[in-house]
């Protein structure tokens, strides 16, 4: 059932030959299986580091440090908000929560007094309301960074009405290009078009923009 799951999933469909089919059967399995160990992988090393940091004493002596931590994600899913929760829980013992503009102008202006985060989605992508109720029982209120050019045209996406309720939430929303291209790989005159365009889409739209993420 799962390499059922896998071959529809695959843009490479399993037709033709009786031999393509049965040089592609290995491959997607070797695909899954990889992924598989890289996860587990990285996820003993980040244990590995973290279980050191704590025990050396680090780790508290760098959540009680006053600075400024940004906190970036792209989407949340319902599975996760539990473990998010805990984290937020235990961050909200040392840290104090601030809104984006907060915590520029905390760095800008070198006025970090005590541990502080700040929160951020890239993208739009759309999150549910059970995310956005422990956004306000955490204090949070976060940054969305969006796509000028999928806003209300790409699934998975806000539309402007639902951004427009994050802004009346609370929240903020900033800008993360037109078309979320690969910078390195465009002209300038083409990424100043896709950030100034962007910007100027948010400010017709919310009467502000004062934020950007590179994409």
């Amino acid at each position: 059932q799962r390499l059922m799951k896998m071959n529809r999933s695959t843009s490479r469909p399993l037709v033709g030959s009786h031999k393509s089919a049965h040089m592609l059967i290995p491959e997607i399995y070797r695909q899954h299986w990889q992924q598989r160990w890289r996860f587990r992988v990285r996820q003993a090393a980040l244990d590995g580091l973290y279980l050191k940091a704590r025990l050396s004493g680090q780790l508290a002596r760098t959540l009680t440090t006053p600075r400024v931590q940004f906190l970036y994600t792209h989407a949340i899913p319902d599975q996760y908000i539990d473990n998010v929760a805990k984290l937020l829980k235990q961050l909200a013992r040392d840290h104090v929560f601030v809104d984006y503009g907060t915590a520029a102008a905390q760095v800008a202006d070198a006025t970090i007094q005590q541990p502080t985060l700040c929160f951020s989605l890239d993208d739009g992508l759309i999150v549910s309301e059970r995310v956005l109720s422990l956004f306000d029982q955490s204090g949070i209120r976060a940054c969305f960074f969006v796509v000028g050019g999928w806003v209300g045209v790409r699934d998975g996406v806000f539309d402007w009405a639902a951004l427009e309720r994050l802004r009346t939430g609370g929240h903020t929303i900033g800008a993360h290009s037109m078309t979320h291209p690969d910078m390195p790989k465009i002209s300038l005159a083409q990424a100043q078009d896709e950030i100034g365009t962007c910007r100027d889409l948010l400010i017709r739209q919310f009467g502000v923009c004062d934020h950007f993420a590179w994409p």
